[in-house]
């Protein structure tokens, strides 16, 4: 091997993560045709899987956008240093398969840590959204410190489906773990497992 690196292999890696990036922005767009049907249904009160599939774009969305932005400053790095330095560099196959090399990790490095990090952005979002309640009279949203439990067991069970018949307590431990949630009932609840 003449040489192992080039600041020009930049340019592959950033491409890849802005497609990495531009697939995860568009991943709420591509779900599946039953999942697109459940969203669209009407649900008494509300519909839980709505907002799930709301949560869940936002949270891909979000990682889309700041892989995306990494994606083009990697790619602006790696032109800049290449104008800095100016390089007399003949292409080869080495350095060809080099930059596929380094693109693939960064790829894969990406899809790694969206996937290590969605669930817990996903639990967080669809907490936050069950500590919103939306007034019968069409009045602003009310926001609670703690999340209404069964609200929180409809998104869930949505998310992470269990067996039917399963208690609301059951649910939200299952999916969220020990968490303190209010009721209509009595204000707060804490699960009883």
């Amino acid at each position: 091997m003449s040489r192992a690196f080039s600041v020009t292999d930049l340019y592959v890696a950033g491409t890849v993560l802005d497609l990495v990036g531009g697939y995860l922005i568009a991943r709420g767009l591509l779900v599946k045709l039953r999942t697109l049907v459940a969203r669209a249904g009407t649900y008494v009160g509300s519909n839980s899987y709505m907002a799930v599939g709301a949560v869940e774009d936002r949270v891909d969305a979000r990682a889309g956008l700041v892989i995306l932005g990494c994606g083009f400053l990697t790619q602006a790095l790696g032109y800049e240093v290449t104008l800095a330095l100016n390089p007399k560099t003949t292409p080869t196959a080495e350095h060809a398969l080099i930059a596929l090399g380094l693109a693939v990790v960064a790829g894969a490095a990406a899809l790694g840590v969206w996937w290590q990090t969605r669930d817990h952005f996903t639990r967080s979002g669809l907490i936050q959204l069950a500590c919103v309640e939306m007034p019968g009279d069409g009045g602003p949203p009310i926001e609670h410190a703690l999340p209404d439990r069964d609200t929180l067991a409809r998104y869930g069970f949505v998310w992470r489906p269990g067996a039917d018949g399963e208690p609301t307590e059951q649910i939200i431990f299952r999916v969220f773990g020990e968490i303190e949630t209010r009721s209509l009932t009595s204000d707060p609840v804490r699960p009883s497992l």
